[in-house]
């Protein structure tokens, strides 16, 4: 992988939920997820700080350090950025208004 991508809260929790992290507590805009320890690695603790609107290349390193100690890769911890689908437009379909009657007529 090339470049750090810098994601937002929502994408870096989809990311690591998708790895086996479940939500352990919150306190304040601080967000942990925690992934229990298996017979190759030792239980790994993600805390994500939910008041940034994208976080910065620093904070994306530290991150994936914490998932690192579960045996996450860095693309491992971006892929749902990597290979996140482009939204299709909405297609709106405009409903028929019924015409106005003109002044002095009846309806």
């Amino acid at each position: 992988m090339g470049k750090l991508p810098l994601l937002t809260p929502r994408e870096v929790i989809a990311n690591i939920e998708s790895l086996g992290f479940v939500f352990k507590r919150q306190v304040g805009s601080h967000a942990q997820y925690e992934k229990a320890a298996t017979a190759t690695h030792v239980r790994a603790v993600v805390t994500v700080d939910m008041g940034y609107p994208r976080f910065s290349k620093d904070g994306m390193q530290r991150m994936i350090r914490q998932a690192r100690v579960a045996g996450c890769s860095k693309d491992e911890f971006c892929s749902g950025a990597m290979n996140r689908a482009v939204p299709t437009p909405l297609q709106v379909t405009p409903i028929p208004v019924p015409p106005k009657p003109a002044k002095g007529e009846k309806s």
